[in-house]
């Protein structure tokens, strides 16, 4: 797998370029691309950001296609966590606290990285087996809510 993609994604890429060869070889894998809501929903000034997420988005899906019945690809796409720069930022450019961010969520907390971990196991799981070229929202039901 050839990129020329200009720096954004590229660890994906060359990460992906040593790891198809091997799980063809064994016959199996499991791809997880970890992306974001931004692949769903724009945010103020973060444009690249947004269309890098969504360009991992697609590759999910493409690969998906392209190796089917040897490895199943997904992608995990964290909303609001703790210690994320897209939520510090956007706290900033809204003049929000994180107690604000919070309180819009509807589980009313913040993601954790271990939401993320389990989501990810339970993904690379046989229990999971069916689930392919398709990423899962992990942001407690933000982009559930009407945008007002």
């Amino acid at each position: 797998m050839e990129s020329d993609y200009g720096g954004q994604g590229e660890g994906t890429f060359l990460t992906l370029k040593h790891t198809i060869p091997v799980m063809e070889r064994q016959g199996k894998g499991v791809i997880v691309i970890t992306t974001s809501v931004a692949a769903e929903i724009g945010f103020p000034e973060h444009a690249l950001y947004c269309a890098s997420k969504g360009a991992l988005d697609s590759l999910v899906r493409c690969l998906a296609t392209d190796y089917a019945g040897v490895i199943r690809a997904v992608g995990v796409c964290p909303g609001d966590h703790r210690h994320s720069d897209v939520s510090s930022k956007r706290c900033r450019l809204d003049k929000t606290s994180a107690g604000d961010v919070k309180g819009r969520i509807p589980v009313r907390r913040l993601g954790k990285p271990e939401d993320v971990a389990s989501a990810v196991a339970f993904l690379m799981s046989d229990e999971a087996g069916f689930i392919n070229g398709t990423s899962i929202v992990l942001d407690g039901g933000t982009t559930a809510l009407p945008p007002w």
